[in-house]
C-alpha cells in the first residue's frame, strides 16, 4: 500500500513538474526504494515515513487539481506549479533523509 501511494505521489509530480515546464525526472531506484527501505528499518522510522507520505498526497493532489482546473481556464500556472514542485522535492528529500538516519 505504502509503495502504490508513494508511486501516486510522483505520478502527480511529474504532471506538476510538466506544468512548471520542467524536464521529466525519472524515478532514481534509490528513491522508489523508500517504501521498502523504511519497511526494512521498522519502527519509528516507519511510522513517520508513512506518515510523511501521506502528507505529501495531502498537498500533492488538491494543488494538482487546482492547477489543472486553472490551466483548463487558459490561465498560465507555471509559477505556482513551481512552487508546489518545489515544496514536493524539500519534503521528498527530508523523507529519503529519514529512512537514511533510520
Amino acid at each position: 500500500m505504502l509503495t502504490e501511494q508513494w508511486e501516486a505521489v510522483h505520478d502527480a509530480a511529474g504532471a506538476i513538474a510538466a506544468l512548471a515546464q520542467l524536464a521529466h525526472e525519472p524515478l532514481a531506484p534509490e528513491i522508489a526504494a523508500l517504501p521498502r527501505r523504511a519497511a526494512r528499518i521498522g519502527g519509528w522510522t516507519y511510522e513517520m515515513t508513512a506518515h510523511g507520505i501521506e502528507d505529501l498526497a495531502a498537498f500533492m493532489q488538491p494543488g494538482l487539481r487546482a492547477l489543472l482546473a486553472l490551466t483548463a481556464k487558459g490561465q498560465d500556472t507555471t509559477a505556482a506549479a513551481l512552487t508546489l514542485w518545489r515544496e514536493f522535492h524539500t519534503a521528498r528529500t527530508a523523507l529519503l533523509e529519514l529512512s537514511e538516519a533510520g
